[in-house]
């Protein structure tokens, strides 16, 4: 699907990609709240999460290797997002990737983003937000938690602000610690929303499409535009004025 329109000034592409089915639909992007949802959709919309909180006096031995949902590059190391927390290790050689440590934390890590050197954020499945030191990689540490219900998926930072996509409960804003400054949610699902520039983002809102947020005043987010992918959008990325929407099984 290829659409064009504005959002909130700023002229982009929309092309939205599936792994399933050829079709070509147009669209428009508007500045107006997203299309409704009936409650059959919105009961159905759990977007196949499916961990629990992980059992961690059984966890400290296991490899953390079997689901991997996130990872994180910095420089000679690797910091992954596993089903049981994460795990660091050293990439030195390429061709033999060795463990340097491991942090269990309870839930599923579905994302991961570096705040500042040797301070890493994690977003653990249906448990919170946790912070995380890794300047001693060998003993990763917790250093402070976010309580937030529900599955948090993509982080990301912008300035010293931090972007959670926090499903059901949309898009929330941290100050890049342990207090939250605003919240926006069109009653979608939200897995990403990612910075545009120092007071935009764009988000991929499940199966109410792509919006874009005006973050100028981050206590009030402000919708500026949105585009119904017609599937379910679960991430999206952008190139100059082009975003790439991945649209599940649309």
């Amino acid at each position: 699907m290829r659409a064009r329109g504005v959002f909130g000034g700023v002229l982009l592409t929309v092309l939205v990609g599936a792994c399933a089915g050829n079709s070509v639909r147009s669209g428009e992007i508007t500045a107006t709240e997203h299309p409704g949802l009936t409650d059959d959709a919105r009961e159905g919309d759990t977007n196949g999460l499916e961990s629990t909180v992980a059992p961690v006096d059984s966890a400290a031995n296991e490899p953390l290797r079997q689901r991997t949902y996130d990872v994180l590059a910095l420089e000679e190391l690797v910091v992954r997002g596993c089903s049981l927390g994460v795990i660091i290790e050293s990439v030195e050689d390429l061709e033999s990737p060795r463990e340097l440590g491991r942090l269990v934390l309870p839930g599923s890590v579905n994302g991961l983003e570096l705040l500042r050197p040797g301070l890493i954020a994690v977003g653990s499945g249906g448990a919170g937000l946790f912070f995380v030191d890794i300047s001693t990689p060998s003993a990763p540490r917790k250093t402070g938690e976010l309580d937030l219900e529900g599955a948090l998926w993509r982080l990301h930072r912008q300035g010293d602000r931090l972007l959670i996509a926090a499903g059901h409960q949309g898009v929330v804003i941290s100050d890049g610690g342990q207090r939250i400054v605003g919240t926006w949610s069109s009653g979608g699902y939200v897995r990403q929303a990612r910075p545009v520039g120092d007071d935009r983002a764009i988000v991929a809102d499940g199966r109410r499409g792509v919006a874009l947020l005006d973050l100028s005043e981050p206590t009030n987010p402000r919708l500026l535009g949105a585009l119904d992918t017609a599937g379910e959008a679960r991430a999206v990325d952008l190139r100059d004025d082009t975003a790439f929407v991945a649209d599940f099984h649309n």
